[in-house]
């Protein structure tokens, strides 16, 4: 089925953070889905979306060591997974 993408794992009553609201699936009305989905990528096709997308913008900024070249990719590299990270954990507590 194309909504069991965004089906949670979980019993709705159990859900692993205290302020995240969960509802009836619109589609088979059998499992729980989030009211809101925060994603970097695109929906999949075949994924029915109800309401539109809206864009959210953040920022995180870190200073880094000067370099140059090589060592510049490779310092900037190591720092994206937590970027990411520190940006959907803001986006989650907002």
């Amino acid at each position: 089925k194309p909504c069991s993408y965004c089906h949670v794992p979980y019993h709705h009553r159990m859900a692993p953070f205290s302020n995240m609201k969960l509802v009836p699936c619109l589609l088979c009305g059998k499992k729980w889905v989030p009211e809101t989905i925060l994603s970097t990528t695109e929906p999949p096709t075949r994924l029915p979306v109800r309401g539109s997308g809206v864009l959210i913008e953040a920022r995180v900024c870190r200073s880094r060591p000067k370099a140059t070249g090589e060592a510049d990719a490779i310092a900037v590299s190591e720092a994206l997974p937590f970027l990411e990270y520190e940006l959907m954990r803001q986006l989650m507590l907002k």
